[in-house]
């Protein structure tokens, strides 16, 4: 039996960002959500991820240097709701793999 991969999202609550990823859980996706990256970091040591999807509007650079300072290895999405350019590329080149509009 396939085990389907397991998502973590941050973004604010309320945000159209978090109700994609409440969308997303309804229809079956193993999906965890978390507030900010705090609360992600926390998510993460007790229930690690296949994958990281998180708002460009939080510190994006903060999240990706605590997942190296405690040596987590999966991939880190970055995505964003009519978010500007700039946010896009810091987050880019902050460590994460791609950007999702």
């Amino acid at each position: 039996m396939d085990m389907p991969i397991r998502m973590l999202l941050i973004g604010a609550p309320e945000s159209e960002f978090r109700r994609a990823a409440q969308l997303a859980q309804e229809a079956g996706a193993a999906v965890d959500m978390a507030d900010d990256c705090d609360e992600a970091l926390a998510a993460l040591r007790a229930n690690t991820g296949d994958l990281v999807m998180i708002d460009v509007e939080l510190d994006v650079r903060y999240f990706l240097n605590q997942l190296r300072t405690e040596r987590f290895t999966l991939p880190v999405l970055a995505c964003g709701i009519d978010a500007p350019a700039e946010r896009a590329v810091a987050a880019i080149r902050a460590g994460a793999l791609d950007y999702v509009p």
